[in-house]
């Protein structure tokens, strides 16, 4: 009898051809969301549902957000979601280490929020101890690169948002997949500039989601903070050129 193994995967594409390069034995892919098992074939054979193909599995308990916005306002959407929606924890996750460590200060100087960074500015060893405090609750707000989007298991996670937009469809459905795991509930937002908007609702749309629903944050919501956010974003200027001058 040969050796079997089994793959697991929270973020598999429904195209089971592209696992034939793993030179499996009678390959067969289940699935938690249909009932019926399906043999791992050639492209064009019966095997391949062809209703299917590009398609990725969204899990059942999440619900999808986007929140049209400018520039300028999504680090005071990242402390309204916290501070007033009470929305944490939070995986938040940017494009790059540059935006996670630039959002990462301003929270950090705006006050009230426990934060912290997760990229590869981080040693191996600082990265381990702030996933470690984040699932215990000793952090509301995790900013990370895509370095947690991908083979990282983080329990608790009950939000995420994507304080920058992703650019694939592949990035989109990692991020959101640290949420909603093994049955749970969980929420993710897609902070969207007016360009982003179009092309990012058909790329989710194309890949299956099951609805994305539009969020509005009222002009009104963030008034309160706003003062404080412009004093803020004078004292972070200050910070980063420190930083740059070491």
């Amino acid at each position: 009898m040969p050796l079997q193994k089994l793959l697991f995967s929270a973020t598999l594409t429904q195209n089971p051809e592209k696992l034939q390069q793993l030179g499996l034995h009678q390959p067969r892919l289940f699935s938690s969301i249909h009932s019926q098992s399906s043999t791992i074939g050639t492209p064009g054979s019966t095997a391949d549902p062809p209703h299917t193909q590009g398609c990725f599995n969204f899990p059942e308990g999440l619900t999808e957000y986007y929140v049209p916005c400018t520039l300028s306002k999504k680090p005071l959407l990242i402390l309204h979601f916290i501070l007033r929606m009470k929305l944490s924890p939070i995986l938040c996750f940017t494009n790059s280490r540059e935006a996670a460590h630039r959002l990462f200060l301003l929270v950090q100087l705006f006050g009230g929020v426990q934060a912290a960074e997760f990229s590869s500015r981080l040693s191996p060893a600082d990265r381990k101890k702030t996933l470690k405090e984040f699932e215990q609750g000793k952090i509301q707000l995790m900013i990370s690169t895509d370095a947690a989007a991908r083979g990282i298991d983080i329990n608790g996670v009950k939000c995420v948002v994507n304080y920058d937009a992703p650019q694939y469809i592949r990035t989109y459905i990692h991020r959101i997949g640290r949420t909603a795991r093994a049955g749970k509930t969980g929420l993710a937002f897609t902070f969207l500039l007016g360009v982003q908007e179009k092309n990012f609702l058909q790329m989710v749309v194309e890949a299956g989601t099951p609805g994305i629903q539009k969020q509005i944050v009222k002009p009104e919501s963030l008034k309160g903070m706003e003062a404080r956010y412009e004093q803020t974003l004078q004292e972070l200027a200050n910070v980063i050129k420190d930083e740059k001058t070491r």
